[in-house]
């Protein structure tokens, strides 16, 4: 890579190849927190390309992440438990 002063800025001149890929500099990569796995969102603004990267949903495991919470909840059995208060509750209603 080649750095070149713009505007104030240093700037990583890289070159495009024969597939459309560029590679994205190790510092700024780092700077960026750019990781594997990223989108990257390509926008064209005043003819030049800004590339915005959001972060993979998700970096590691959310397993455990709930532990000690108790059961899971199991939203048919949560319904029927809801339906049949209900139903009792409109039986008191109708005596």
């Amino acid at each position: 890579m080649t750095y070149v002063p713009l505007i104030g800025h240093t700037a990583a001149v890289a070159t495009v190849g024969e597939r459309y890929q560029v590679v994205i500099e190790r510092d700024a990569r780092r700077e960026l927190g750019v990781k594997p796995g990223d989108r990257a969102v390509e926008t064209i603004e005043n003819g030049r390309l800004v590339i915005t990267f959001l972060p993979a949903r998700h970096r590691r495991s959310l397993m455990g992440s709930l532990a000690g919470l108790g059961p899971a909840a199991d939203p048919v059995a949560e319904r029927d438990e809801m339906a049949d208060m209900l139903a009792r509750e409109d039986a008191e209603r109708r005596r």
